[in-house]
């Protein structure tokens, strides 16, 4: 269930652009955060997925936020034998590595956590330390160009600039994650424009990712383990919450008991 659904009529569904539905972005299940059970208004039907009885409901809890990978991807537009350099390893930036494999891709990665760094290495990635210099290490493997589609994973104005730097001439970069509201961005405008470079936005996801989403996963070309996924119970939120936040874990899950 997506706690967003769009109607599916308006010009901007026609279009594909579900995110910009007067529905999709008025619709919410309640309540949100931790809850064994929740309402579901009947406008968020639109996007229910009915998980097959033999997939794992912590596998069905990545369909939304493997759906926003999709969609991501789908945005950049990579071709099979690309360059794509990932900032940033949470999960969802290790999705991002994941799939991107999956369909071929050059893959590589930066973040500043050893046991993110080791996961994506395991994907296929080669990784940087983002304390070193992660550019000239990239350049340095592609002979010099960069990378055809970057996807900025941390919303902030340092990794959008390192981003731009980091997308070899004709590339494309993702904004992942929007900078904080008001968040002033300054960048070399006129290097840009010369190297042709294509910025952007990549917010949410629709029906068709989520779909595409729980076929990856059902098919078991995105696996849980590989991404840092630990089941935690309920009983322990608030120590999974502080985990996540100190770089103690990836990608908890958490889990109701019988």
């Amino acid at each position: 269930m997506h706690h967003h659904a769009p109607c599916l009529h308006c010009r901007a569904c026609e279009r594909g652009d579900y995110v910009q539905c007067a529905t999709w972005r008025s619709s919410a299940i309640d309540p949100g955060g931790m809850a064994e059970y929740f309402r579901v208004p009947a406008a968020n039907l639109a996007d229910t997925l009915v998980l097959p009885p033999d997939v794992d409901p912590v596998i069905g809890s990545l369909v939304e936020p493997l759906a926003c990978v999709v969609k991501s991807l789908r945005r950049a537009r990579p071709r099979s034998d690309d360059v794509l350099y990932v900032i940033g390893l949470g999960v969802m930036g290790l999705m991002h590595v994941a799939l991107a494999r999956a369909r071929g891709c050059v893959v590589f990665a930066s973040d500043f956590d050893a046991r993110r760094r080791a996961l994506a290495d395991a994907l296929g990635a080669t990784t940087f330390d983002a304390a070193s210099d992660v550019l000239a290490a990239l350049r340095e493997h592609t002979a010099g160009r960069g990378g055809d589609v970057v996807i900025c994973g941390p919303g902030s104005p340092q990794a959008l600039t390192h981003a731009l730097d980091a997308a070899a001439p004709g590339g494309t970069v993702v904004m992942f994650t929007p900078l904080e509201p008001g968040t002033p961005f300054v960048f070399d405008q006129s290097t840009t424009y010369f190297r042709d470079i294509t910025l952007v936005a990549s917010y949410s996801c629709g029906p068709d990712d989520t779909r595409e989403s729980l076929a990856l996963l059902t098919a078991g070309t995105i696996l849980p383990t590989a991404l840092g996924v630990e089941r935690r119970r309920f009983a322990d939120v608030a120590e999974a919450y502080a985990d996540l936040r100190f770089g103690r874990a990836v990608k908890p899950v958490v889990v109701f008991d019988d």
